[in-house]
């Protein structure tokens, strides 16, 4: 059968001979090692019990066993269950499991982000990875893993701090999802954004010349921006304009790291 369908159990009763045994002033109340109990009423020989099959988000099927633990009433002198135990094999009806990211709204630069990857059923509920990890794979190529036996996992991603002025937007998503035992992942490629604020760092603009010329030469001075570990630094969104003290200007334009 497949999942969320219907067990059927089936308790009859039966002489030595292999015949029907009827109950009599009352009913037979036979109880299962689940606690189920069947009731075969009075006059009849046999009763049943239907027990509904979940349906799970796991890969494969699964078998149900059950199996008779007592068995009494009906005025009958003496009652054998037989104890040896039935079984269903139940498969699988594919269902969904989604995969959704979230991220630490806002952080500063130097700051860290951290991604969480939650696994859900159709209804919202938290299911939990089998038989090994989900591995959640994003647009940026970076990875989520969800353990076995937990439905989120994390990912702390520490955000570059620039030289540049204003705020940047760090956006992300879930490209694929896989493993844990699961039927089917449904990924939310819905982007999730973090807004990394400045920290405001001082590039330094160093100026150089050229170190001797004669009368009528010509004299090179050049102005260069680096960061804080001397690794050059280019504007950005227009030139850079240096005033030396004699008045003059020197502009660093827009992608270049220094000019003359």
């Amino acid at each position: 059968m497949n999942e969320n369908g219907t067990i059927t159990y089936t308790a009859t009763l039966t002489d030595a001979n292999g015949n029907p045994v009827t109950a009599q002033n009352g009913p037979v109340t036979v109880t299962l090692d689940s606690g189920k109990t069947i009731t075969i009423a009075t006059g009849a020989s046999s009763g049943v019990l239907d027990v509904a099959v979940g349906n799970d988000v796991y890969q494969g099927p699964t078998t149900v066993t059950e199996s008779i633990a007592s068995a009494s009433g009906g005025n009958l002198e003496a009652i054998a269950p037989n104890t040896a135990p039935v079984s269903t094999v139940v498969s699988d009806v594919n269902d969904t499991t989604s995969v959704t990211l979230t991220a630490t709204p806002t952080v500063n630069e130097n700051g860290t982000i951290t991604y969480t990857a939650t696994l859900t059923d159709a209804n919202g509920n938290p299911v939990t990875a089998q038989n090994g990890p989900v591995t959640v794979t994003l647009d940026s190529g970076k990875t989520i893993t969800i353990a076995a036996g937990a439905s989120s996992g994390v990912l702390d991603v520490v955000v570059v701090n620039d030289v540049y002025q204003g705020p940047t937007t760090v956006t992300e998503s879930i490209s694929t999802a896989t493993g844990g035992n699961l039927e089917a992942t449904a990924p939310n490629p819905a982007p999730v954004s973090t807004r990394a604020s400045d920290v405001n760092d001082t590039p330094p603009v160093t100026l150089t010349a050229t170190p001797t010329v004669n009368e009528n030469g010509t004299i090179t001075y050049t102005a260069t921006l680096t960061d804080a570990n001397g690794n050059p630094v280019t504007a950005q969104n227009g030139p850079v304009t240096v005033t030396l003290d004699s008045g003059k200007t020197i502009t660093i334009a827009a992608g270049a790291s220094s000019g003359v």
